[in-house]
């Protein structure tokens, strides 16, 4: 894969999650409203603000090669209890790999950071080459993923409905 398909496949993964997390319902039965901000950071992500009318939750979603990164800062100040909330709703996504850290942001804040390491071998994308341009198109392993964390994002967010968590509104996502 040349460097220009490799920035296109991550940019393309990167925002095709919008897709996923627009199906999310909140506990209400309602729709939410998702809005999309690329960042600039060292890794190819986006920042994603998934929204109810209780609930705002802004959620960074990153790459690196074949490394996912999801991070969202919630206000909690005690870490055991945070992992106890979000048991169920991380717990599916560890049994196929992901990885979840607490890291104290401020002394009211949290940083969730979820770390996902995908196979190497089987892409996420295929980029059909044209005699001017590059198109990526899902596989089906990049269904998989990204469908994961679009159910990993509805599960968070309505689990943070429930709880009454919410996020500071002063502080944006990022890798810390």
């Amino acid at each position: 894969m040349s460097k220009t398909e490799f920035i296109i496949s991550e940019q393309f993964l990167i925002g095709s999650l919008g897709a996923k997390f627009e199906k999310i319902i909140s506990t209400s039965g309602a729709p939410v409203q998702v809005s999309y901000v690329p960042t600039d950071y060292v890794a190819t992500g986006g920042l994603y603000t998934i929204a109810s009318d209780v609930l705002k939750l802004p959620i960074w979603v990153g790459l690196n090669g074949p490394r996912f990164f999801f991070i969202s800062y919630v206000d909690m100040r005690d870490a055991e209890e945070a992992k106890k909330i979000f048991s169920f709703c991380f717990g599916g996504a560890e049994r196929v790999g992901w990885a979840f850290s607490y890291e104290r942001v401020n002394a009211q804040t949290l940083s969730i950071w979820g770390t996902l390491m995908t196979d190497k071998s089987d892409p996420l994308v295929k980029c059909s080459l044209g005699s001017v341009s590059v198109t990526p198109e899902l596989t089906r392993e990049g269904h998989f993923w990204l469908t994961d964390i679009g159910l990993m994002a509805q599960s968070f967010f309505r689990t943070c409905e429930r709880f009454g968590i919410h996020a500071p509104p002063d502080l944006t996502p990022a890798p810390l």
